[in-house]
Order: structure tokens, then C-alpha cells, then sequence
């Protein structure tokens, strides 16, 4: 009796030690993020191994920089990432909400509540919590008006970038993707503008402008050849246009007679690439892009047939160039009877291509595309840290549009979006009679913390504004009478630290990023909360009598051999 009770006492000891590892680990990533979230969020300065500094509020930016050991932190990074990698934003509050869903869980177990009725708890506020969203909260992107695209846009870009220059670039995000808009329905994926961003140092983010095609940050082979070419014809080759190197590049031993072989075969090689940039030429061919490198005999051969070369693109590019004009990648010229040609299909086309100097930089412009749904932002700004905040900023703006575009439905932000949940989820509490009750009003309480963060970061007053909020969202939910309607718009005004209808005030945000944020910070929060122990597998064989005591196996009966044929079974 005695016994059991100690060997419970020490799995207790155990697993409290195993959660408190996790909550801190968990709380650490969280605290970093508190600090960057919504309009009024500061920024981190990360010095990398090499002594680079980082200045920079984006979470993805961030995150990547952190170098953690603690595998619960890493899975919760890792969470964090996918939700911006499927969305576009929402990284932080993915990280606050997981960290404080987990935060009120370890506290009900501390005092007695089964970690299972805790995720089956969660698992209910979640369900009702997306049924909610779906049936009141989200709305059609008709319902806020034609400027529906501008304010998501800007709501997006608010927090990183002045707000001069955040409703500047919203209204160029607005103007690009509002002709795509349909009456009824979302989108399909392939029908959405693809909108790319090319960032020049130099002047300021006013100075940014718009270009109708494809730019691209990419030098010319020579300044001899032309300028600017009209319907060009393109080919893309992802091999050198140099002297081939027969005996290197086939792995063969040429037996020669004497010295005048060895200029034959230098010869043949010098004339095998002279026949294939004719062929090129005679092809009509007007753009040659390379991945590799082109020997400068042949860039004189292509000056003299006015034709414009790129060499040594990196292959991201060159996948984008293709994509645009309609180019299939050439790996080789010689065909399937050992004779080279160039194959017309493979060809690409653009009404214009042309090279513009910006700055010290030269780009490529590629306009009339084959995919006419492409445009480039051209982004300026005066430090590279500023760019790059600026450039991650406008990027999230996009995606969130083009998440609008798809789904058809977006909700109210600034906190009125987890404070309706919350309140609605506190109200559905009092009609379970199970234990699961509890679980889903620290569920519902957990919500909070983004509105909370949001008024902190700005200096408001927490208590106050919350109390006020929660009262706002308890009173239309309560009733029925359609002159409190406007109630389920208010939201937090963080520029004057007052409440506000957000609806008017355009703080608007995708629906689906909303549900796949809390989606992803319940599931990661369950992981959490299942795991009661962990060890390294390395050290499992030499510390297995240790395993044994600590885990309270001593009843088992365990024997030398188990050791010793364990140990086999790993070798073999």
C-alpha cells in the first residue's frame, strides 16, 4: 500500500516536471512574440553567429532567425510556420494562442482535471467555435462594400508599415486583384492575379510603382546587344554554351596518333557549338535565357544577330520566366535520333522585352505575357532592414486578398472577431453538464489573450477595455432586438485606446485565416498536452536500468537477457 502510494507520488512529481518543461518552453516562444503583435508592436533586433543585425517585427522573419533545442518549442515553431505558409500571416497569434491554450490547460491538471477531458474539452469549443464562425461571424466580401479589398489590404499591412504608406500600397493591391472580383462564389486558385515584388535600394516606399508584367533584377550579357526587343522569341537552356569536353564530360580515354589529332578534336568541339548557336539563330529566336554559363565568342555571334542574352540565372528565376511566357526548359538540343533541333513548343513569347537601369541595378522587364494575369510591384526604400520589413509586409497584404478572393468571406478584426467567440463559448458553457464544461470556459478565456496583447502593446488600459468589449458582444448575443446589431461590429480602436465599430472603421480580415489559426493552435496545443514523458532513443540501452526505476517497472519481472537481446536487436 505504502508502496503504491510512493510510486504515484513520484509519477506525479515526474510528469509535473515533464509539463512545466513544456509550459516554459512554450511560454519563452510566446513572450519573444508578445512584444511584436498588432499596430503598436515594437520590433527585435537579432544578431546572428556572424554579426549581422536584424531588425524586423514580421514573425516569419522572427522565427527563423531563433535557434532552439527544446523539441515542444520547435513543434511549435514549426505550427507557427505552416500557418503562414498556407495563409500568408497570422504567425504570431497562432504562437500566443497555442501558448496560452496550454497555460490554462497545466493549470487545470495542477489541480486534478484529466488531461484527456481537457483535450476532449477543446476539441468541443473548437467545433462549436468554426460552426459559429461559418453561421454568423463571416461574412460575404460584398457585405462590406467595393472597398472590401483596400481595407483587408491594410489591415494586414498596418502594424508593419506607416499608415500613409500602407493605404498607398492597398490601394494598388485593390486596384490590381478588384477586377477579379465575382458577384457570387470564390474564386478558383489559377484565376487570381499572380502578383510579384522586386526590391531596388534607393529613394523611399512613395517612390514604388507598379509595372504590367514581369520584372526581374537580372544584367544583360553585354551592353552591345539591343535594349528593348519587340515579339520576342524565347528559349530557355539549362546547359553551358561552351567547347564541350569530350573526354571530361563522357568519361572516355581518346587515343590520339599524334599532336594534329588533338587540334582536330579541339576544332570539332569549337565547331559543335558554332552549329548550335546558328541553329538558334536561324530559329528566329530573339532571347536566349541560360541557367548555366556562355562563352564569349558566342555572346559576340549573338551581338551581331541582335539578340539579347542572360546568362547564369538562378533556377527560382528561370522557373518564373517559364511560368510567365510559356517557355519549356531545354536540357538538351540533340532529339531522339541523335540529330539537334530546336523544338517550337519548347518556345516562349512576349510582346516586349527590355532592359531598364534603376538606381545602380539592371532589370529585365517581360510584358505582353502568354499569362496575362502578372505584375510586378517595383518596392524602393532607403535601408535594406527597412526594405525588407516593407517587402514581408506587403507580401502578407497580398496573400490575405488573394485568401479573400478564394474563400468569399472575411470577418471583423481588432478584437471583435475573438471576443464574440469567447463570449459565445462562455454562454454554451452553462448548457453542458459534463466535465468538459470547465476545459471550455479556459478555452473561451484563452481567446482573450489576442485582444489583451493587442491593448497592451498599445498602452491601454486591459481591464477596462476588455470588461467593456465582453459587455458589448454579452449584450447582442442576448437579445434579439435589431437596434443592438451594431454591437457585434465593436472592436478595439488601438490608435485611441477606445472601442469602435470596426466595420466602419474597415478593420477587416480573411475568415479562413481566423479558422486555421485557432485550428492550428488547438491541434498544437493538444499535442502539448498529451505528452507526459520523453526521452532520447540514443541513450535508451544505456540507461535502461535508470529508465526502469524511473518509470516504476520494478514489479515487472526483467531479466539480464532483456538487456542483451535488445541490444542485438539494435544491431541487426
Amino acid at each position: 500500500m505504502i508502496l503504491n502510494q510512493k510510486k504515484n507520488e513520484q509519477e506525479n512529481k515526474f510528469q509535473e516536471k515533464i509539463r512545466t518543461q513544456n509550459y516554459k518552453a512554450v511560454s519563452t516562444i510566446g513572450n519573444i512574440m508578445k512584444g511584436v503583435f498588432g499596430p503598436k508592436g515594437l520590433d527585435k533586433m537579432i544578431i546572428d553567429n556572424f554579426g549581422e543585425i536584424i531588425i524586423s517585427n514580421n514573425g516569419k522573419k522572427i522565427l527563423k532567425q531563433l535557434k532552439v533545442q527544446n523539441p515542444i518549442a520547435k513543434i511549435l515553431i514549426e505550427s507557427a510556420k505552416l500557418q503562414g505558409k498556407e495563409i500568408g500571416d497570422g504567425i504570431i497569434s497562432t504562437i500566443l494562442l497555442a501558448s496560452e491554450l496550454l497555460k490554462q490547460a497545466f493549470e487545470l491538471v495542477d489541480n486534478s482535471v484529466h488531461p484527456n477531458t481537457i483535450i476532449n474539452g477543446y476539441k468541443i469549443a473548437l467545433k462549436q467555435a468554426i460552426n459559429y464562425i461559418n453561421r454568423d461571424l463571416s461574412k460575404n466580401i460584398k457585405f462590406c462594400g467595393k472597398k472590401s479589398l483596400f481595407y483587408i489590404a491594410k489591415t494586414a499591412m498596418t502594424s508593419k508599415i506607416p499608415e500613409n504608406f500602407a493605404d498607398f500600397f492597398a490601394n494598388l493591391i485593390s486596384d490590381l486583384m478588384s477586377p477579379f472580383m465575382k458577384k457570387g462564389g470564390s474564386l478558383l486558385k489559377s484565376s487570381i492575379p499572380k502578383i510579384y515584388i522586386l526590391k531596388i535600394n534607393g529613394k523611399c516606399l512613395k517612390d514604388s510603382k507598379l509595372i504590367d508584367g514581369l520584372a526581374l533584377n537580372l544584367p544583360i550579357a553585354s551592353n552591345k546587344m539591343p535594349q528593348t526587343i519587340k515579339n520576342a522569341k524565347i528559349i530557355a537552356l539549362k546547359f553551358p554554351l561552351t567547347s564541350q569536353k569530350l573526354g571530361l564530360d563522357l568519361n572516355t580515354c581518346i587515343k590520339v596518333q599524334n599532336i594534329q589529332d588533338l587540334s582536330k578534336i579541339a576544332n570539332r568541339e569549337k565547331q559543335i557549338l558554332k552549329e548550335r548557336v546558328d541553329l538558334i539563330i536561324k530559329s528566329g529566336i530573339n532571347v536566349v535565357l541560360s541557367t548555366k554559363t556562355i562563352e564569349n565568342n558566342c555572346l559576340k555571334t549573338f551581338e551581331s544577330a541582335k539578340i539579347i542574352v542572360i546568362r547564369n540565372i538562378p533556377e527560382k528565376q528561370m522557373k518564373r520566366i517559364c511560368k510567365a511566357t510559356g517557355t519549356i526548359p531545354i536540357i538538351s538540343l540533340i532529339n531522339i535520333n541523335g540529330d539537334e533541333n530546336i523544338d517550337k513548343n519548347c518556345l516562349g513569347q512576349a510582346k516586349q522585352v527590355s532592359k531598364e537601369k534603376i538606381s545602380e541595378n539592371e532589370i529585365v522587364l517581360f510584358q505582353g505575357l502568354k499569362t496575362k494575369r502578372i505584375q510586378t510591384i517595383l518596392l524602393r526604400g532607403q535601408t535594406k532592414n527597412y526594405l525588407e520589413q516593407s517587402y514581408q509586409s506587403i507580401k502578407n497584404a497580398i496573400s490575405c486578398v488573394k485568401r479573400v478572393l478564394e474563400t468569399n468571406a472575411i470577418v471583423i478584426g481588432g478584437g471583435t472577431f475573438e471576443t464574440s467567440i469567447s463570449v459565445y463559448l462562455e454562454k454554451f458553457t452553462k448548457t453542458l453538464a459534463s466535465r468538459e464544461q470547465i476545459a471550455i470556459a479556459k478555452f473561451a478565456e484563452s481567446l482573450l489573450v489576442l485582444p489583451k496583447t493587442l491593448i497592451s502593446n498599445s498602452d491601454g488600459d486591459c481591464l477596462d477595455l476588455i470588461s467593456k468589449l465582453r459587455a458589448c458582444h454579452y449584450s447582442f448575443q442576448s437579445n434579439n432586438d435589431k437596434s443592438l446589431n451594431y454591437l457585434q461590429f465593436v472592436g478595439l480602436d488601438l490608435l485611441n485606446n477606445k472601442l469602435a465599430n470596426n466595420l466602419f472603421a474597415g478593420v477587416l480580415e480573411p475568415s479562413v485565416l481566423k479558422i486555421n489559426l485557432i485550428k492550428k493552435a488547438t491541434e498544437t496545443a493538444i499535442t502539448f498536452i498529451r505528452i507526459d514523458d520523453f526521452f532520447h532513443f540514443d541513450s535508451f540501452v544505456s540507461n535502461l536500468d535508470l529508465l526502469v526505476q524511473d518509470h516504476h517497472f520494478l514489479e515487472l519481472d526483467l531479466n539480464l537477457n532483456f538487456k542483451k537481446d535488445f541490444e542485438w536487436n539494435l544491431k541487426i
